[in-house]
């Protein structure tokens, strides 16, 4: 970000993430960097406690056919429309 306002003269940065990279958005926001805005989907999927399985029950396919969803959708123009009417 540093790069990119210094060198490239860019006002503002935005973070958005799925899963894990909203995880890393987060943890970037709250760690204090200068980010105007911060777009998490699924960030609580990517939390993982020392004993938790690392094995893909059923809740966690959901979690992945969603992902794939999300993926699709944003590529959509009526899902774009959706989120601009709030909806």
């Amino acid at each position: 970000m540093h790069y990119l306002r210094q060198r490239a003269g860019v006002s503002e940065c935005r973070a958005l993430g799925l899963c894990s990279g909203a995880y890393h958005a987060f943890k970037a926001a709250v760690g204090g960097a200068p980010l105007q805005t911060v777009v998490m989907i699924n960030p609580l999927t990517f939390f993982w406690k020392e004993g938790m399985s690392l094995d893909a029950p059923l809740t966690d396919r959901r979690v992945i056919s969603e992902a794939h969803r999300y993926r699709e959708a944003a590529f959509r123009l009526h899902s774009w429309r959706k989120l601009m009417r709030g909806e």
